[in-house]
């Protein structure tokens, strides 16, 4: 069956876990996507959103888990499971260096998280999670090409509430989560939540030394939020929220490169897409013994992460009247980032690294609401203020013959950045009738980016430095209409611009024309949609069709010069990219619920550099799709059994924008499975829990180092894994 035809047996349908099970049909989730409450089904645009008991349930724990639940979402660790890069129906930055903005805002309770290296928080004690596709500005602090994904916390009541939650899985893996909360006076009530998760017993072995603790892990965070109301007219909330990472590294599958008698690179099998250690080699003669990809020799002994994080938002607002409303939202994070990593797999100290950041970000956004029995206006201004001082270490030591315990040979790449933006944004829906209306938005952003850095050796005393500017506007928007033929179904066509602004080289940079910046991109996307609730609100089905004319594309490759690897971050040409996306949720008997979904979309990219023209996007598949199934089993009148079986496709996939045959992966299916034990009255749960349930071998990134060391790698998914969770809410 070819993927049209796919396409045509799934129904069109994407995963959209937006809706619970009842009785009388489906409940929909009231979002904020537009900053107004409304019933998800009335956004005239692609959203996806899950429940806090759907959090829990398909065990979401970091926002990376998020892919295997979104088709149209692909999101793949860099550095080890730290630095995770988003792409949204093919549009994302595939560059994973400290300075880097990503091209999917994220936002956790309306705060911007401006970058890839603090993307890797634990999802701790959400009301919710929404995932936006397409260009976002209009509404949004902070611009975006590619979509947004918003993670909104649980806030703080007067009602007294508690919950705790406890698991424990494979590889001696336990989880401990709490929140609780109440009123302090009649005004004031406050929620504190806390998360630990920890790994003792990991599924990856050093053979180097059988008893490192690589593949260990510890994390921590917390949240402490105070909610104040006055009398309903004004509301502030407060949070102080934070976490550590204390974790060991996460190693990667060897891949060598240089043939075994030539030396010549690539190697015939990887220059074909084939791994094959032994017939190829790297510069010591090394090759992985084995084809198992979850052990390996590698020279970072007791190498981990020590990440620290602490942030605070305040969100104020004030209701005028009954049409109006002025919000106030502030944030404030700081994030420290201590890293190794081994990047060449190897027992040599070839390619090994070490990431040492401390990044900056203050934001304000101020945006006035105002409602009419005919439009709806929203309006605002943004700013943000960022630092990033950053120091990569490249240790190659042994790869020029010293001796890693007296020697010091290798390259600092510094990255210190300053950025501030500066963004007013409107957005108006006008009722042109009672079925039709008509949606605009508009933008205008200043950003300027200074930096300073480049890749200096000091035991060679030479440096390839310099310093750096860049002052970029734009003026992007949105426009549409939304029509509604009847009560439960709606249609609407929109046109958006988003912007991206330029940036700087942040990877090793041995060569001086590395280091240019690179420009602005540009997105124009158009999306129709459709949206019905059918079969007396027991069924809903949405399809959208969408072209995205991408200019400029930001990208990042890497390329061998005079037997030096240098990555380039550069504008690599224009891209069109055409698909569907569609959902089906459908509440087939009292008992038995269903959720199918897929996306579906071409890429192809258009360059004057022979090497990207024709291209696939990196990190697009064709088609990814979804199924899952919840069936519920009253035992008696006072307890019942929920079986739930969830399963995802993934197309082969690209890892590099140049589309080497090797770095890329197959097609797979990842399936998942639990069976949950609760009283009717819903206060407590266990549930038995199975991931990856064929104990597939995947992989989630590949990188190319080739004219190095004759070592490049790969990262993989976790393999199969069960566990038992409890979970208990005193009420």
């Amino acid at each position: 069956m070819n993927k049209i035809s796919l396409l045509v047996a799934a129904n069109l349908a994407l995963l959209q876990p937006i809706t619970t099970f009842a009785a009388e049909g489906l409940n929909v989730v009231v979002v904020t996507a537009q900053k107004e409450e409304q019933n998800i089904n009335d956004v005239p645009l692609t959203v996806t959103a899950f429940l806090a008991e759907q959090i829990e349930d398909m065990g979401l724990s970091q926002p990376s888990d998020l892919s295997q639940h979104v088709p149209g979402l692909f999101i793949k660790p860099t550095v080890g499971d730290q630095n995770p890069v988003i792409t949204i129906r093919g549009i994302g930055f595939n560059d994973f260096t400290s300075i880097q903005n990503p091209g999917a805002g994220v936002y956790v309770d309306q705060v911007i998280v401006p970058y890839h290296t603090m993307m890797s928080f634990q999802l701790l004690d959400l009301e919710r999670v929404e995932v936006l596709k397409g260009p976002q500005g209009t509404l949004y602090g902070r611009n975006s090409t590619a979509g947004a994904i918003n993670f909104v916390s649980a806030k703080p009541s007067q009602d007294t509430e508690a919950k705790i939650r406890l698991e424990y899985s494979s590889w001696d893996t336990t989880e401990a989560a709490f929140a609780f909360g109440s009123g302090l006076t009649e005004n004031l009530s406050y929620r504190f939540a806390y998360n630990q998760f920890k790994r003792t017993d990991p599924y990856q072995t050093n053979r180097v030394d059988p008893n490192d603790d690589i593949g260990e892990k510890d994390r921590n965070s917390y949240r402490f939020s105070l909610l104040w109301e006055s009398n309903d007219q004004f509301d502030a909330l407060l949070n102080i929220h934070g976490g550590t990472d204390n974790s060991a590294n996460i190693a990667v599958e060897h891949l060598a490169t240089l043939d075994a008698t030539t030396f010549a690179e690539p190697c015939a099998p990887v220059a074909a897409g084939n791994r094959a250690e032994g017939q190829c080699i790297n510069a010591a003669g090394y090759f992985d013994p084995d084809d198992d990809p979850h052990a390996g020799d590698y020279s970072v002994i007791n190498g981990g992460v020590d990440n620290n994080e602490i942030g605070v938002a305040l969100t104020m607002n004030w209701y005028l009247d009954d049409s109006l409303t002025i919000t106030s939202v502030t944030g404030y994070d700081e994030f420290d980032r201590l890293q190794a990593f081994d990047a060449d797999g190897s027992p040599f100290v070839f390619v090994d690294v070490l990431f040492d950041d401390t990044t900056e970000a203050f934001s304000q956004e101020l945006r006035v609401t105002k409602k009419t029995d005919a439009s709806t206006w929203i309006a605002g201004v943004f700013y943000s203020d960022d630092s990033v001082k950053a120091n990569q270490r490249i240790n190659t030591t042994q790869l020029f013959g010293g001796d890693p315990a007296v020697d010091d040979i290798g390259a600092d790449v510094i990255n210190n950045q300053d950025s501030t933006s500066l963004a007013v944004f409107a957005n108006a829906n006008f009722e042109l009738s009672p079925k039709l209306t008509l949606l605009t938005g508009l933008r205008y952003t200043s950003e300027e980016k200074d930096w300073n850095g480049g890749s200096s050796f000091p035991a060679l005393g030479v440096a390839n430095m310099t310093e750096l500017s860049i002052d970029d506007t734009d003026i992007s928007g949105r426009i549409g209409l939304e029509y509604r033929p009847q009560d439960k179904t709606l249609v609407y066509a929109t046109a958006s611009k988003g912007f991206r602004s330029g940036g700087f080289p942040g990877g090793f940079a041995p060569l001086p024309e590395q280091l240019q910046a690179f420009k602005a991109e540009n997105v124009f996307a158009y999306e129709l949609g459709s949206k019905m609730t059918l079969l007396e609100n027991s069924l809903q089905f949405n399809i959208a069709a969408f072209y995205y004319d991408w200019q400029k594309i930001q990208t990042q490759f890497t390329e061998s010069r005079g037997g030096i690897i240098a990555a380039f971050l550069t504008n690599a040409g224009d891209a069109d990219i055409k698909g569907i996306d569609a959902d089906l949720s459908w509440a087939a008997t009292e008992q038995l619920f269903i959720r199918a979904g897929l996306n579906w979309m071409d890429t192809e990219i258009t360059s004057e550099d022979a090497r990207l023209d024709n291209r696939q996007l990196a990190n697009a598949p064709e088609l990814t799709y979804n199924l899952a199934i919840e069936y519920f089993v009253p035992l008696n009148n006072n307890y019942e059994l929920l079986f739930g079986f969830d399963a995802n496709y993934t197309d082969e996939v690209f890892f590099t924008v140049t589309n080497e045959p090797v770095f890329h992966e197959d097609s797979y299916w990842l399936t998942n499975a639990r069976i949950s034990f609760m009283p009717t009255d819903g206060n407590w749960k266990v549930t038995l829990w199975g991931k990856n349930l064929g104990d597939k071998n995947y992989r989630v990134e590949g990188f190319n180092q080739f004219g190095f060391s004759g070592d490049s790698y790969f990262t993989y998914g976790e393999p199969g894994s069960y566990g038992i969770r409890v979970s208990y809410e005193f009420l």
